[in-house]
């Protein structure tokens, strides 16, 4: 892959996990299903939708763990026909979008996107001060106003970088709204083709940049890390990565370490991000906020970027064509302009 955004070879490595899915899918047909419990019919274009990537991993997880009773293979079996049905559904509510810019799935509270979170919020660092806030944190579905914000975000990034758009309108299937606090978006690998935001993302923060702004930085943001995930599947951004020896770093964006590989989804995000805001400060007269934000994240782009380069022999050609794209990218990136008067 690369840091700029291309839908081509984004279609492509989504086609690929799709394929991986549908091997998973035969696997698990073989070992957990017979005549008593047949084969659910998965139509070819189900295969992206992110609640069958969920019931596919249930399934897979369940088949490593042996022969499992008749009641339990006709349970899994009904999980995996009932995502083939909320993939219509999925479908329908894209279709039926009133944003022209971007018609997609803004999900309502699911039970995969929910299981989703809770995996999410089991890697937060647990601090007895956050843990009834955690708790209280769930998926919701979509207001009207949350509707009007997420199109103005999206004509915001057709008019600002149509390429981005392009390449998020292949990868995300499902946008999923959260509220509460302690979690401000991510993606999750079992959920592929999800993402993410918390709804606190959709209103002006503190220091007044806008909600279509923010929520087009929370969406490149997750935008790349599903891109990142899709890509790795076929082309790993790390030498040898299941060894166990991957060094485990300090990263600009959590407290807690990370392994490389997130150190390395961390740069492609913040250079994305980064180049978000160059595009939206071209030309126009947005807040001091927004360039304030900018240069936080060139310097946090620089942090990751120079840990990254105390372990770049830990990185396949992938992945140092990626860390080489990025140092590119991030020197090219605008010459900081003057705050704009507000």
């Amino acid at each position: 892959m690369r840091v700029q955004p291309d839908a081509t070879q984004a279609g492509q490595e989504h086609d690929a996990a799709c394929r991986i899915l549908s091997a998973v899918l035969d696997r698990v047909a073989a070992q957990l299903l017979d005549e008593s419990v047949p084969r659910p019919d998965i139509p070819s274009e189900t295969l992206g939708y992110p609640g069958l990537f969920a019931a596919a991993y249930e399934a897979q997880a369940a088949c490593r763990a042996g022969r499992l009773p008749p009641e339990e293979r006709r349970r899994l079996a009904s999980r995996l026909q009932d995502a083939v049905q909320r993939a219509s559904d999925s479908d329908a509510r894209a279709t039926g979008s009133d944003c022209r810019a971007w018609s997609v799935d803004l999900a309502p509270p699911e039970k995969h996107l929910a299981e989703s979170l809770a995996r999410a919020v089991a890697q937060v660092p647990q601090r007895p001060d956050r843990r009834e806030a955690l708790a209280a944190l769930r998926v919701v579905g979509w207001s009207q106003a949350d509707r009007a914000v997420f199109c103005e975000t999206a004509c915001l990034l057709a008019e600002a970088w149509p390429a981005m758009l392009a390449e998020l309108r292949t990868v995300v299937r499902q946008v999923v709204l959260l509220d509460g606090f302690g979690v401000d978006g991510f993606t999750d690998v079992a959920t592929h083709g999800a993402i993410y935001v918390n709804a606190a993302r959709l209103g002006l923060d503190d220091a007044g940049l806008p909600g279509p702004v923010r929520l087009a930085e929370a969406i490149v943001h997750e935008g790349a890390h599903n891109r990142c995930n899709a890509a790795a599947l076929s082309d790993p951004f790390l030498a040898d990565p299941k060894s166990g020896s991957e060094p485990v770093v300090m990263t600009p964006l959590r407290q807690d370490p990370r392994p490389l590989t997130g150190l390395l989804q961390q740069l492609v995000v913040l250079v994305r991000s980064l180049l978000l805001y160059d595009r939206l400060l071209d030309g126009s007269n947005l807040s001091a906020a927004a360039v304030a934000r900018r240069e936080k994240l060139r310097g946090q782009a620089g942090e990751a970027l120079r840990v990254i380069g105390a372990h770049v022999g830990r990185l396949t050609d992938h992945g140092r064509s990626v860390v080489a794209e990025a140092e590119e990218l991030l020197a090219r990136s605008a010459v900081l302009r003057e705050p704009a008067t507000t």
